[in-house]
């Protein structure tokens, strides 16, 4: 990359080399937001229908980014069939990610 941009990427868990219980669960990031409000926002649209909603906040270099995540997976399936079902509920582009 010549410069600062951005580019979509697909992201798959296709496995990882450690015993079971040795990393974190799976879980769908449906968004990141500049904006505390919109995170929220969409936080309290996903608890009408998922119990287990957070918001992470994560301070980036160039500034602070709050992620919207949904459930805890420990099959990569389970998770990515979520991503798929928020994707077309949501209009988003959720990616599965794992928790360490």
């Amino acid at each position: 990359m010549a410069g600062p941009g951005t580019d979509q990427v697909e992201l798959r868990v296709v496995g990882h080399g450690g015993r079971p219980g040795t990393l974190g669960p799976l879980r769908v990031q449906v968004a990141s937001f500049g904006e505390q409000a919109n995170a929220q926002a969409l936080a309290r649209k996903l608890k009408e229908t998922y119990s287990d909603v957070r918001i992470v906040t994560v301070e980036l270099s160039s500034r602070r980014r709050y992620r919207v995540q949904v459930g805890q997976f420990v099959s990569a399936q389970q998770a990515e069939e979520l991503a798929e079902h928020l994707a077309s509920q949501f209009d988003v582009e959720p990616v599965v990610i794992r928790d360490d």
